[in-house]
């Protein structure tokens, strides 16, 4: 199924007296580009959701933000800031070693209600378990939620892309066989004015074998059969690769790319003003046709 590179997912799960929300953001890009927005300290964390959405996505710029929130009404662990502690124990030897006479060493009591040493717990630890389960993998379980979430919305959005698509390819094959049906008429104008001309040369010595080769490299060289062939072989082709399972963004890109290129060829050589008008149609919906493309995953 065709899959947009645009998109929203989310997720939240409850766990270790928090509120574990994530919310995956998908828009156009050439390649993989994860954007992680998560509370400072879990570096760890992010290494293992990169892991995990690149198993289920190939294209697109997803911005992942993790939010946290503590439930009202839930308990959390009281935690002594190790900085803190650290720092005013390394205060009490400055001050043993300068004072005179013996201390007494600073009691639990006077540690623990210095001002911001104790504090509720912010956040839970990556390692923490719950249920059997740490922290780090509700939270992976939460992020595959809103992953497959946001893959949802994707093939819905690339649904609605291939309809488009496929009507856009309709009218490129409809101009294609105008063409076709003005191919007669386009090569007896041509002969017709080649002969034209010539018949002016009247007073010319003409020399009938290199007249002949001269009218056929000018026929052949304002022939667009080969340009009518490769826009039908590409045509066939992009319908055939909307039927691939696999991402397809980048392959019917570079089809586009063809056809435009047999478009512009078509234009420059026909020296017919309807084939030339239809030739800039064409153009004109091939780029309609790449606009959507690049959509695509």
């Amino acid at each position: 199924m065709l899959q947009s590179m645009t998109g929203f997912g989310s997720d939240e799960t409850v766990t270790h007296g928090f509120s574990v929300s994530w919310q995956l953001k998908s828009v156009n890009h050439r390649f993989l580009d994860l954007v992680f927005r998560m509370p400072d300290g879990y570096g760890e964390l992010e290494i293992l959701a990169t892991k995990q959405l690149k198993t289920v996505f190939n294209r697109g710029r997803i911005e992942c933000t993790l939010s946290l929130k503590s439930q009202p009404g839930v308990e959390r662990k009281l935690q002594i800031d190790p900085e803190m502690l650290n720092s005013l124990l390394c205060l009490e030897e400055e001050v043993n070693s300068q004072a005179l006479g013996d201390r007494d060493p600073l009691a639990m009591g006077n540690i623990i209600t210095w001002p911001g040493m104790v504090k509720k717990q912010a956040r839970p630890e990556i390692n923490d378990l719950e249920g059997g389960k740490t922290f780090s993998q509700v939270a992976l379980e939460s992020l595959d939620c809103a992953a497959a979430s946001l893959t949802t919305m994707r093939q819905g959005e690339g649904k609605g892309l291939e309809s488009v698509i496929r009507t856009l390819l309709d009218q490129l094959s409809s101009l294609v066989d105008r063409v076709v049906e003005n191919l007669p008429r386009v090569q007896s104008d041509l002969k017709e004015r080649l002969n034209i001309r010539l018949s002016e040369l009247t007073d010319t010595a003409i020399d009938e074998g290199r007249l002949a080769q001269e009218q056929l490299y000018f026929i052949n060289r304002l022939d667009i059969s080969e340009e009518l062939e490769r826009l039908k072989i590409h045509l066939n082709e992009i319908v055939a690769v909307l039927d691939h399972k696999e991402p397809i963004g980048r392959r019917l890109d570079f089809l586009c790319q063809e056809l435009n290129r047999e478009a512009n060829t078509l234009c420059s050589k026909a020296q017919d003003g309807e084939i030339t008008q239809i030739g800039i149609d064409m153009k004109v919906i091939v780029e309609k046709l790449r606009e959507q493309v690049q959509n695509l995953e």
